[in-house]
């Protein structure tokens, strides 16, 4: 199943679709797939026009319609709309893949689903989805280098080893503790270690 990294890949090579069918069981991806599509579609990362988050347990279908076709902004006609639980209408889920067949062409869905529905009502089998809750392992040892990087840390092998088996597997939790860790300043070229995880996460 292709992953955020493919997801990233296609859209930076202007590969875009109006519906993206995404497994997430955090918000981390989610987020920076949002950011991505806006700085795609409209040339800035935090330009939010047209830009909307639903979620599927209070957005009934017909509204879910309306705004992806009939709603626009002055300044722009392409809308990003972030869909969130969408096994929330689990009693219309065929309702809402018919929707989904016939996109409206200016607007970007990503559609949001949690993890175990998917795997349950096999709907991986026909639906092509990005899975946003995981990495493969080597790819996850890059991005926890690169989120120490973001603060000017390196990180050591043991200490990478270390959490990534100690360290609960959510892109938000890990995220929040490399920016706990990276706000204690360690010595003058010392990398962070295995020792300053334990002291100052707990884990």
């Amino acid at each position: 199943m292709k992953t955020f990294l493919d997801f990233e890949k296609e859209v930076r090579a202007g590969k875009l679709r109006n519906v993206y069918y995404v497994i997430a069981a955090d918000n981390y991806f989610i987020k920076a797939a949002s950011e991505l599509l806006r700085e795609k579609l409209s040339g800035n990362k935090d330009n939010r026009e047209n830009f909307f988050i639903k979620y599927a347990d209070d957005t009934p279908l017909s509204e879910l319609s309306d705004l992806s076709d009939n709603y626009s902004s002055l300044f722009a006609s392409n809308k990003i709309i972030i869909l969130k639980k969408c096994e929330k209408y689990s009693r219309k889920i065929n309702e809402l893949f018919e929707f989904l067949k016939k996109p409206d062409l200016d607007t970007t869905l990503v559609v949001c689903f949690d993890r175990e529905y998917v795997y349950e009502k096999k709907l991986d089998k026909e639906i092509e989805f990005y899975d946003f809750s995981e990495l493969p392992v080597k790819d996850m040892i890059e991005w926890i280098r690169i989120e120490f990087k973001k603060y000017g840390n390196e990180v050591t092998n043991e200490a990478v080893e270390y959490m990534m088996e100690n360290f609960p597997r959510s892109f938000d939790i890990l995220s929040n503790e490399i920016t706990k860790i990276s706000s204690f300043e360690p010595e003058s070229g010392k990398a962070i270690d295995k020792e300053m995880l334990i002291k100052f996460t707990g884990y």
